[in-house]
């Protein structure tokens, strides 16, 4: 059975591409349902007491996870839920949470990623250092102009962390545009 499921989740499987199906047909009806999946309120010691319980990822974290992924499936269409995922990463419930609230706004296009350039320039915004790290994943799904002026305005930010990784995201969307160029 286990190694069915493996083989199952592997891209272009039975269980993804039924995945894929069902996500399509429900539309931007799934979106609350995906937020509340994302928005987990998990601290340390349930996920350590978890992890020695399941060996691994636990199932609610898991359950987030495919709901991140479900925001790539509907891209734009999911784009009412960027005031509750901003507001996920701002209640900095739980590293899992936040984690896949920020990727869900890069997957959402071009509007999520600019609420999470908004993160990212926010000096108040809890671990803001891994909303610009996430930010500069965003030129992987076509959000690199949007992020290109809040990661450039990073570079002068007062945190070490901040610019560092603002620097390194730069050069990855910059790395990612010169194989677009070259691939042309």
């Amino acid at each position: 059975y286990e190694a069915g499921e493996k083989a199952g989740e592997r891209i272009g499987g039975t269980r993804d591409t039924n995945a894929i199906t069902a996500i399509c047909t429900i539309g931007s009806n799934a979106v609350p349902f995906l937020v509340k999946w994302i928005n987990v309120d998990y601290t340390l010691p349930e996920r350590v007491i978890d992890f020695a319980v399941w060996g691994y990822e636990p199932p609610r974290i898991k359950r987030g996870n495919r709901a991140m992924r479900a925001f790539q499936i509907l891209g734009t269409n999911a784009a009412a839920a960027i005031p509750s995922l901003t507001n996920i990463v701002l209640q900095d419930k739980g590293y899992d949470s936040v984690v896949d609230a920020r990727y869900a706004l890069v997957y959402i296009g071009p509007s999520g990623v600019a609420a999470l350039s908004m993160l990212a320039t926010n000096r108040s915004t809890p671990r803001r250092v891994e909303s610009v790290l996430i930010l500069g994943a965003s030129c992987k799904v076509g959000g690199s102009d949007e992020a290109k002026p809040a990661l450039t305005n990073c570079l002068s930010d007062p945190d070490p962390d901040v610019r560092y990784v603002a620097k390194c995201a730069l050069a990855e969307i910059a790395r990612q545009d010169e194989r677009k160029t070259t691939a042309k």
